[in-house]
């Protein structure tokens, strides 16, 4: 099965080992172009690993066709970025004094223009040493060291040209294959018009093919184009080449494919044979970082719009004899652009950072008098619900207390009209229910007027005439049960009272008949 599906297979350990060993090494035109971003350092070090694997290199005859034509075009590209880097300062620089005057005209003690003439000295002490690194950048539109060492690598080492067939047919075989996403080169489509660019990674594949076939060797690829029509991506982590790429090359050749970006190969370069690369690290993330610079920027792949015009340029530089001003920058000083772009916005946070440390200090009194206002609910129609509400609850506990003094009051007065033993326990009994009643009342009374200023202080309308509502409702159910629990009390009361009257005296002096319990115990 692992023939059939022979690039959803990743090669083991040892696999790999042997790859490197027996393959073919070849790059694409974007891994060639990217070694006129690299700092010196690293670009040396690259050369040195190529150099190492020189007896088994080649180059596809596409990928060598599209360096010659495009190579002057990087170069002027290079030759933007000074001017690009210091119009970036100046943005910088823009947005910065725009925001600190914006906040010196609401807290007049911020010192805007000290700020500002520190910033001023700082961009343009950045902007000098772009300007040296530009002037001392070398002209490789005539002597180009990297064009030199390339072309000495690959000499007798580049593959053969298609003919106007083979073309045309890579070409018909690009649209049935671009419409259905087969890899590689169909994320080019939408951006390249000409065939020979639009279908120039497939062009660049079946050439590969072709060798590997002939020869019955393995290849690697070292491509630093990341798009989704080469890679195999699991969470967004490039883990291989596409499996149709791999499935289609072990069907064709029965050999094996792989690939590799520049930072990648460069890493298993020094474990695969053994090469001894200082400061491994540092290359590895100046070469990632380079490519993420180009991804954001999307200089690559060029367009042929683009390709149009910049050719325009550069023949005109020619043409009119000004191809002095061509002054490339190196990669060197590509990077201490971005590390000067760095620089400033380091400058600017600290910067903005005080700038709005100074705002909190100089806060008007009246910002903090509607601070205080919005925090205190303290609007007039916000203030008339919480009176509102308080006055509510403050009706509830008189009606409360309405309903609770004139009971007791009149059980007061039963119990103390009644001397005897009986009416004096019972008396008490009914004040100390009495008693007990008034407690109840105040605790139930207590948690409803606290949750009702909670409930006026928050400032919420359907909580408040609920917790109104419940309030009267509490009241009336105390009410009925103070007079359900007093009524016995009272209607014995009333029952000893009318024994006691002088009509009923004359009960105890007809014969035989036994005396009144008032009486015994009077």
């Amino acid at each position: 099965m692992r023939s059939l599906f022979h690039g959803y297979y990743r090669p083991s350990d040892e696999e790999f080992a042997q790859l490197w060993q027996d393959c073919i090494f070849t790059f694409d035109t974007s891994a060639l172009f990217r070694l006129y971003r690299y700092s010196h350092q690293t670009r040396q070090k690259l050369m040195s690993i190529m150099e190492r694997v020189s007896d088994r290199i080649w180059l596809p005859f596409h990928v060598a066709h599209e360096y010659h034509v495009d190579r002057l075009i990087v170069i002027s590209q290079q030759n933007k970025a000074p001017g690009k880097v210091k119009a970036t300062l100046r943005d910088h620089y823009d947005k910065v004094e725009a925001a600190l005057r914006e906040y010196s005209a609401r807290h007049a003690d911020l010192d805007v223009d000290g700020l500002l003439k520190q910033l001023d000295r700082a961009v343009k002490k950045i902007e000098r040493e772009i300007d040296t690194k530009s002037n001392a950048a070398p002209n490789w539109v005539h002597e180009d060291p990297i064009r030199d060492f390339l072309s000495s690598l690959f000499d007798g080492k580049v593959g053969n040209s298609f003919d106007d067939d083979r073309l045309r047919s890579i070409y018909e075989q690009g649209k049935e294959r671009y419409e259905r996403q087969v890899p590689p080169g169909y994320a080019d489509a939408k951006d390249k018009n000409e065939d020979s660019r639009k279908y120039g990674d497939l062009v660049i594949w079946h050439q590969i093919i072709d060798h590997a076939k002939q020869l019955q060797k393995p290849i690697i690829l070292v491509t630093d184009d990341a798009k989704v029509d080469w890679w195999r991506e699991v969470e967004g982590q490039k883990i291989g080449p596409r499996e149709e790429l791999g499935t289609e090359f072990y069907r064709e050749t029965g050999q094996s494919f792989y690939m590799y970006l520049p930072d990648q190969f460069l890493r298993y370069a020094a474990i695969h044979l053994a090469a001894e690369v200082e400061n491994l690290e540092t290359a590895i993330e100046e070469i990632e970082h380079v490519r993420q610079v180009d991804a954001i920027e999307g200089r690559f792949p060029v367009n042929d719009e683009y390709v149009s015009g910049a050719q325009q340029v550069v023949s005109g530089y020619f043409e009119t004899g000004a191809e002095r001003h061509i002054e490339p920058l190196s990669a060197t000083m590509f990077l201490e652009a971005e590390q000067a772009r760095k620089t400033l916005e380091e400058l600017r946070r600290p910067l903005m950072e005080q700038a709005m440390r100074q705002v909190e200090a100089f806060r008007s009194p009246a910002l903090e008098q509607a601070i205080r206002q919005a925090e205190a609910f303290n609007s007039p129609a916000m203030e008339q619900a919480r009176q509102a509400l308080l006055a509510q609850a403050e009706q509830a506990r008189k009606l409360l207390e309405g309903v609770q003094r004139p009971l007791l009051e009149e059980a007061r007065r039963q119990a103390e009209a009644f001397n005897n033993p009986i009416m004096e326990q019972s008396r008490r009994a009914l004040l100390a229910e009495a008693e007990q009643t008034r407690k109840r009342l105040e605790a139930i009374q207590r948690p409803f007027l606290k949750e009702a200023r909670r409930q006026a202080e928050a400032f919420n309308s359907p909580m408040m005439e609920q917790s109104r509502r419940a309030i009267l409702a509490e009241a009336e159910q105390a009410r009925k049960r103070l007079e359900a629990f007093q009524r016995p009390f009272l209607e014995e009361a009333g029952a000893n009272i009318e024994d006691s009257t002088p009509g009923d005296d004359r009960s105890s002096d007809v014969e035989g008949t036994a005396p009144s319990r008032s009486d015994e115990e009077g």
